[in-house]
């Protein structure tokens, strides 16, 4: 049984649908292997097997900062103990110095990214962007900042800070395998990563098993839609106010939950729930009709699109990043929409308050069980395994 030393910034339930994935990860490695994870979660949800560290050097934080919190980390001794004892390096993030100081005991290293951070400045690929070069980059970086963070002082920061990243990307040398979580993924960051394209697997995220058993049955629906991506401009927020003001014209019979936020914004026809636990978000699921996804960012696998279509809940989305891939093949491919059409996207709205219970019940059917078979099989498990040979 080899040893694996896990290295994440967060661990679930603290963080979204990365800490998720890594979280059901592990608990697939722990029955192989001997895994220890170090985050800086102060209290992360136990995983049988496997051994938990916490340390406050991992605390997500700006670039500059958290590199120097990980470069003084590997250097301490309860680290270096730590390196000597395993086989393989499993970072789950941007802890690129542990990889450095891995190679130094000649450790495997396996790197999984769930966004663009080991590619791009910021971290995020807008739909919208054209051209992957550097000039593109620092571009779009500072729109980031501006448009997504409201900080004209963090868009100043991109040139003066931009060297630090590219020295940063080189660090991917150590690094043995880069996992990418869908094809989209692997090739935007192919793109800026020419030299590392040889290394990129593609393994989908496994999905919990609590999630493939949940509602096998149909459930009498509501008609909400459901839209989680708070305030954030990156997760559509400005098409969300503009496509709930639209529907409230035309009258349509269609509630929307929010969640991640809280507002005492006049619109009559959407409930704000505030930030809510990862269940809660599964019973309104349960409950809905559809989930609206404007994002504008290439996000690689969200898990709220499979989770929607797992829980019967149609997903009308942008055609973003992994959503196609994740919708192939499936009777929800004529719900997606292309980038940015806003006006398509309240048709589709639409078009799944008319269809009448016989027909709802044959598309998220269809959803469902093509969606647990993809990303539930033991094909997707064996990949898993197999990288860690």
């Amino acid at each position: 049984m080899s040893r694996i030393l896990a290295i994440s910034e967060l661990a679930w339930p603290e963080g979204g649908g990365a800490e998720l994935a890594t979280y059901e990860i592990l608990k697939i490695l722990s029955k192989r292997h001997e895994v220890i994870q170090v985050t800086s979660t102060p209290s992360p949800q136990p995983i049988p097997g496997v051994r938990i560290i916490t340390t406050p050097h991992l605390k997500p934080a700006t670039r500059p900062i958290y590199l120097l919190r990980v470069a003084k980390m590997v250097k301490e001794n309860w680290f270096q103990k730590l390196l000597k004892k395993v086989d393989t390096v499993y970072i789950t993030g941007y802890a690129l110095p542990v990889a450095r100081e891995a190679k130094k005991y000649s450790k495997r290293v396996i790197l999984h990214t769930h966004n663009y951070t080991i590619a791009k400045y910021s971290g995020v690929n807008y739909a919208y962007e054209k051209g992957a070069n550097t000039l593109n980059d620092i571009k779009y970086a500072i729109h980031h900042e501006l448009r997504h963070h409201h900080s004209t002082t963090r868009a100043l920061g991109v040139l003066p800070l931009y060297p630090l990243f590219k020295f940063t990307t080189r660090l991917l040398d150590y690094v043995d395998t880069i996992i990418c979580v869908s094809r989209k993924q692997a090739h935007i960051i192919s793109q800026y990563l020419p030299n590392q394209r040889k290394k990129i697997a593609v393994i989908y995220n496994p999905i919990p098993e609590d999630l493939a058993n949940m509602d096998a049955d149909f459930v009498e629906k509501k008609n909400w839609a459901i839209y989680v991506g708070g305030k954030s401009y990156i997760k559509g927020w400005y098409i969300f106010l503009k496509i709930a003001l639209e529907t409230a014209k035309k009258k349509l019979p269609i509630l929307y939950k929010v969640t991640n936020i809280k507002t005492r914004l006049p619109l009559g026809n959407a409930e704000f729930l505030g930030r809510l636990s990862h269940n809660d978000v599964l019973k309104l699921f349960q409950q809905s009709i559809a989930l609206l996804f404007p994002s504008m960012w290439e996000e690689p696998l969200p898990y709220v699109i499979i989770e929607a279509g797992i829980l019967r809940t149609i997903p009308i989305a942008f055609e973003v990043g992994g959503v196609k891939e994740i919708l192939e093949n499936t009777k929800a491919e004529r719900f997606l929409v292309k980038q940015l059409d806003v006006n398509t996207m309240l048709t589709k709205i639409i078009e799944v308050i008319n269809l009448d219970k016989n027909e709802f019940i044959d598309i998220t059917t269809d959803i469902r069980d093509k969606l647990i078979k993809k990303f539930n099989s033991e094909k997707n498990i064996e990949a898993i395994y197999k990288v860690f040979l």
